[in-house]
């Protein structure tokens, strides 16, 4: 290859790398070329991206980037497929349930979510159940409400961090993820605040109108119900939005009501169900 075009795929790589919070390198090349398909059609409907790259480009690309990547070096050995997503769990979960049919790929090699490198195939379980970042704030901003606990708290810290609220809101939002866990950690051990009482505690306090805060939803399915008149036209787009073969798209209409697309934000969930509501199509999300 030459230096020139060499230079251009590093270029590109280090571009998709800087689209997405959240890296997987795995192994899938043993996969045939149906389950290979059928993989791909799995992740594009998760939002994961699927790409397999020299390892020697991605080192260089990684070198070049402005995250810090050097956990997943020692990991760059053998064929590699990049799986990249904004959500740091749904590669690990696509993982999971692709092996559920008995498959022993994709193989995980390590990742690279929420600033934190995980490194080796016992790490798939932990990177499931992984929070963002932002949901593990909301978890300690609920321990820190622990009603039992937060006068001790308050007083303990009003000489630090909660001498003023906007400061210490905003060293919050700007640890990492480790450091969130830490914290956590502190509030059990230090306080004996654990998240489990924290949430009981905070679900029995007063809420407007007499009523417990519903929790608002982050992720949403997006289900058809009923084709409508336009049958035609509504496989077409089902083709075009979750990959799928003609075949499958037709499938999944005719079979309706079924999952279009699972665990979007709620804003990519109402684009989804406009366009299909456009064509004629019933929808609902989950």
């Amino acid at each position: 290859m030459r230096k020139e075009d060499k230079a251009k795929q590093i270029e590109a790589i280090k571009n998709i790398l800087a689209e997405y919070s959240c890296v997987y390198l795995t192994e899938t090349t043993a996969l045939n070329a149906e389950k290979t398909v059928e993989l791909r059609r799995a992740a594009f409907k998760n939002d994961v991206k699927m790409l397999v790259v020299k390892n020697t480009l991605l080192k260089k690309a990684m070198e070049q980037s402005d995250v810090d990547y050097s956990g997943l070096y020692d990991s760059l050995a053998g064929p590699t497929t990049l799986m990249l997503s904004n959500t740091g769990n749904a590669p690990a979960k696509l993982i999971k349930s692709f092996r559920q049919k008995k498959e022993k790929l994709p193989a995980l090699k390590a990742a690279f979510v929420e600033e934190t490198a995980y490194v080796g195939a016992d790490q798939l379980d932990a990177l499931a159940t992984i929070k963002s970042k932002n949901e593990l704030i909301a978890d300690v901003v609920a321990l820190l409400q622990s009603p039992a606990k937060n006068v001790i708290i308050t007083n303990q810290l009003n000489h630090t961090k909660m001498a003023d609220l906007k400061a210490f809101a905003e060293q919050l939002v700007n640890l990492s993820v480790k450091e969130v866990n830490e914290l956590a950690q502190i509030l059990k051990d230090e306080y004996g605040i654990e998240p489990a009482a924290a949430a009981v505690a905070v679900a029995a306090g007063p809420a407007a109108g007499g009523a417990a805060a519903e929790e608002e939803k982050s992720s949403f399915d997006v289900v058809l119900k009923a084709a409508g008149a336009n049958k035609l036209k509504v496989i077409k787009l089902v083709k075009e939005l979750t990959g799928l073969g003609l075949k499958d798209a037709k499938a999944l209409v005719d079979n309706a009501p079924g999952t279009v697309k699972e665990g979007l934000a709620k804003a990519d969930a109402e684009g989804l169900k406009q366009q299909l509501e456009a064509e004629g199509a019933e929808v609902e999300l989950k």
